[in-house]
């Protein structure tokens, strides 16, 4: 589920929000990348884990909702 806020693409990573996770890839900057499901159904997805994001760019890494969402934005720059 992705956000638009002030321009900034955010989408939920939190590991309690995904099932079926799979790591497929590495980032330049040192994040892996996962093939996952939402646990409220839809396709595979791919994304980061905000746990993961949060040790190298906590300013990455915000909550909605109680969830951790990452700034796609940040991440992918």
């Amino acid at each position: 589920m992705r956000l638009l806020l002030n321009g900034q693409i955010e989408d939920y990573s939190d590991r309690r929000l995904k099932t079926n996770i799979r790591k497929v890839g590495k980032l330049a900057n040192g994040l892996f990348v996962y093939l996952f499901n939402y646990i409220w159904g839809g396709p595979a997805e791919l994304g980061v884990m905000s746990d993961e994001v949060r040790v190298i760019m906590p300013h990455a890494v915000g909550t909605r909702n109680g969830f951790d969402v990452v700034n796609y934005s940040e991440v992918l720059a």
